[in-house]
């Protein structure tokens, strides 16, 4: 995935802007019912920073999420209740 190595950074350190570390062919998700197990994402938690990774699952209402974070640092829960915001990366062709 096309971002710079954020995961983890408060949100003091990116100044406040997380959509310009968005890469192009990411969109934003308004409602979580679109995402599915395995899209690639990007998630802006206010607290915690901004991770990228692959769904790895989520609960049947889709209110809670596990995202596989990249360069194999694990799993991450994110909660919708949260506010994170949510960009799923299309494919580049």
């Amino acid at each position: 995935m096309a971002i710079r190595n954020t995961s983890g950074t408060r949100r003091g350190d990116l100044g406040g802007d997380a959509p310009s570390l968005v890469p192009a062919n990411a969109r934003i998700v308004s409602d979580w019912d679109s995402l599915n197990g395995g899209d690639e994402i990007i998630v802006f938690d206010q607290t915690t920073g901004i991770f990228s990774g692959c769904i790895d699952a989520l609960t049947e209402d889709r209110e809670i999420m596990w995202l596989q974070l990249d360069s194999g640092r694990g799993r991450k829960l994110f909660m919708q209740l949260d506010g994170c915001k949510v960009w799923r990366v299309t494919s580049k062709t």
